[in-house]
């Protein structure tokens, strides 16, 4: 968790696009 919350400290939200990114690419190659 508390790396977690250091992520979204250090702009942690480019992260999770770029995971939502890759989720949505697997399930339209998928």
């Amino acid at each position: 968790m508390a790396t977690e919350t250091n992520a979204k400290a250090s702009g942690g939200k480019s992260v999770w696009m770029v995971l939502a990114a890759l989720v949505v690419a697997n399930l339209l190659v998928g």
